[in-house]
C-alpha cells in the first residue's frame, strides 16, 4: 500500500522522486511501529515485522516524526536525501525496538529446555517481498542479493537446491541490493513491478543470465517476456513507484552489515564465508532442530520464525553489544 504520490504537484528536478521516497517510507514506517511487530499488520496489504511488542504510546510520536523529517527531506532535495530518510526510519526502527516491552522470552515461554542462542539478527520478512515455499516453514532463508551475475547464479542454485531438499520446510524471501546506478536501479524496479503480478521469479531467472544490469530497452524486452504489459513499465519507469521499496532495503542491508552480495540468512543466522551447499545444509539442519524442538514444546507452526528471531538484534552494532 503506498501513497498516491502520483498526485502530488511536481516539483522541479527529481524533489517528486525523492518526495515519493519520502512518503512511501513514512507510511511504511508508521505501519510498522503501529502494529505488535510480530502479530502481522491489521491492514492486509502492510509489512509484518516479526519480534517484538511496542509500545502504542509510541506510534504518533515516531510516525509523526518520521513524517515531518522524510516529507521535509523529500521535498528539499533531490533522491539523495530521500535515501537519507531511509536511514532516519530504519533508526527510528531500532530505537523502537529497543524501548519496547519485551513478551515471554524465547524457547522456555513454551516449556523447551532452552539452548544458548547463536548470533541473529531480527530479518524483517514482510507481505510484499518476493518469496518461495509455505509460510509457516520451520526455516525462513532470507537471500540479499543481486539480480544478475555469478555470485547470484551461484546463490539462486545454491538455494533452489536447499528448498527441493526441503520443500515443505524452508520459505525462501529475497530482499533487493541494487548498486548505485541507473541501470541497477531501474532492473530492481521492474523487479518489484513483476513481482506485483508474481513474475518476479521468472524475471530473476532471466536476468540472472546476465554479467552485469542490462540497458534500458534490453531491460524492457525481459520485462516483456515474463508478461508485463508495455503500459505497467512505462509507469514503473516514469513514477519509480518501489524507489522507497528499494531504499528501505538498502538501509536494512547496510544496518546488518550487507556490504557484499549475496548474502543468506537463516532464521536470523547469518551464513559466514564462501557460499557453501555443505556449511548451509548444517545451518538449516540446525535450525530444523531447532524449530521443531519449539514446536514439540506448543509453538504455533506459524509463529516459529517470529519466536526464534524475537530476541534477535536489530543491527549489526547491536549483535555486537548485546
Amino acid at each position: 500500500m503506498r501513497f498516491p504520490h502520483h498526485s502530488w504537484p511536481k516539483a522541479a528536478g527529481q524533489s517528486t522522486t525523492a518526495a515519493a521516497v519520502a512518503l512511501t517510507l513514512t507510511h511504511k514506517a508508521h505501519e510498522v511501529v503501529a502494529e505488535r511487530f510480530d502479530d502481522g499488520p491489521r491492514n492486509k496489504e502492510g509489512p509484518s515485522f516479526p519480534g517484538c511488542e511496542v509500545v502504542v504510546a509510541d506510534t504518533d510520536r515516531v510516525g509523526l516524526g518520521i513524517a515531518i523529517v522524510s516529507i521535509a527531506a523529500g521535498f528539499g532535495a533531490g533522491v539523495t536525501t530521500g535515501r537519507v530518510a531511509a536511514h532516519l526510519v530504519e533508526e527510528d526502527f531500532a530505537r523502537v525496538a529497543a524501548e519496547a516491552r519485551p513478551r515471554a522470552a524465547g524457547p522456555l515461554a513454551f516449556g523447551g529446555a532452552g539452548r544458548p542462542e547463536e548470533a541473529r539478527h531480527k530479518m524483517p520478512v514482510t507481505q510484499s517481498q518476493p518469496s518461495l515455499g509455505p509460510s509457516d516453514a520451520l526455516v525462513t532463508i532470507v537471500e540479499w542479493c543481486e539480480l544478475y551475475g555469478e555470485r547470484c547464479r551461484a546463490s539462486d542454485r545454491l538455494l533452489t537446491a536447499a528448498l527441493a531438499r526441503h520443500p515443505l520446510e524452508l520459505r525462501r524471501v529475497f530482499r533487493h541490493v541494487a548498486e548505485h546506478s541507473h541501470d541497477a536501479e531501474l532492473t530492481h524496479e521492474l523487479a518489484c513491478l513483476a513481482e506485483e503480478s508474481g513474475k518476479f521469479w521468472p524475471l530473476r531467472e532471466r536476468l540472472s543470465l546476465l554479467d552485469a544490469a542490462p540497458a534500458l530497452p534490453e531491460l524492457r524486452d525481459h520485462a516483456r517476456a515474463v508478461g508485463l504489459s508495455e503500459t505497467a513499465i512505462d509507469r514503473a519507469l516514469e513514477r519509480r513507484e518501489h524507489a522507497g521499496d528499494l531504499a528501505i532495503d538498502r538501509s536494512f542491508a547496510e544496518s546488518f552489515g550487507v556490504r557484499r552480495v549475496p548474502v543468506i540468512y537463516v532464521n536470523g543466522r547469518r551464513l559466514e564465508g564462501p557460499l557453501d551447499a555443505d556449511a548451509l545444509d548444517a545451518l538449516i539442519q540446525d535450525e530444523l532442530d531447532h524449530a521443531r524442538d519449539l514446536v514439540t514444546s506448543g509453538a504455533p507452526r506459524d509463529r516459529i520464525y517470529a519466536e526464534i528471531i524475537k530476541q534477535a538484534a536489530w543491527s549489526a552494532d547491536q549483535l555486537h553489544s548485546m
